[in-house]
């Protein structure tokens, strides 16, 4: 659990801090689809040890369900919304079949400046 822990809080700061967005939706859809598997195995096997909420459920005056219903949906928004940016930005590079570097191309402006 605590190397669990120190991998979330290093994927958060590269996600505050980190300047590269494909490497950032990748993270999230890498962690996110952990979380996915993680909470699979968890309703297949009939294993609840993590109250992953803490007492914050609580303090939102959330009942348990209410809270498994409120993180499996927030997973799932961030398994599903990374994917399909990572596949658009990924269409986006592939133009015509051909894979296209990313390279920014700097045009001068009309101004002269």
């Amino acid at each position: 659990m605590i190397g669990a822990g120190v991998l979330e809080m290093a994927m958060g700061t590269y996600l505050l801090r980190g300047r590269n967005a494909l490497l950032k939706l990748f993270a999230i859809l890498w962690l996110s689809a952990n979380f996915v598997v993680y909470r699979m195995a968890n309703d297949l096997l009939h294993f609840y040890t993590c109250p992953c909420l803490g007492t914050l459920g609580d303090a939102l005056h959330l009942s348990a369900k209410e809270a498994a219903f409120l993180l499996e949906t927030l997973v799932l928004y961030l398994f599903l919304g990374s994917g399909f940016l990572l596949m658009s930005a990924w269409s986006k590079l592939n133009v015509g079949g051909h894979e296209a570097t990313a390279v920014a191309v700097v045009r001068p402006s009309e101004n002269g400046g």
